[in-house]
């Protein structure tokens, strides 16, 4: 969580947009290439969502949006508190379990080519 918090703190200062989605994504991408198995149904929500909220703030016409950054960082800790704590929920959208690992970080990967 240290680097999260270290991020929080540069989106804080309002410094340097690009260097904090390049962060956000290096952090993403740490954690799911450190899975040895693919994340469960929430964990796949949450790193989904971060990367969405990661691409809406690329892709964002007024610039800089801290808005959209702070959303990657509330769901990005989420999946890796899940991870962590080996978080079991029941119910979960279905549809999710066609997302591969592979599939999440070749999303992060052209993102960070975004940047």
């Amino acid at each position: 969580m240290q680097g999260l918090k270290k991020i929080a703190c540069e989106l804080d200062e309002g410094s340097n947009p690009p260097g904090i989605r390049r962060a956000i994504s290096d952090l993403m991408l740490d954690q799911l290439h450190s899975l040895r198995t693919m994340p469960m149904a929430w964990e796949k929500v949450h790193f989904a969502n971060a990367i969405a909220a990661l691409g809406m703030n690329i892709h964002s016409i007024k610039q800089p949006t801290h808005a959209w950054l702070r959303l990657c960082l509330v769901d990005l800790s989420k999946a890796i508190d899940s991870i962590k704590t080996h978080a079991n929920y029941t119910e979960y959208e279905g549809n999710l379990d066609a997302v591969t690992i592979e599939e999440l970080i070749a999303t992060i990967e052209d993102l960070n080519s975004q940047c």
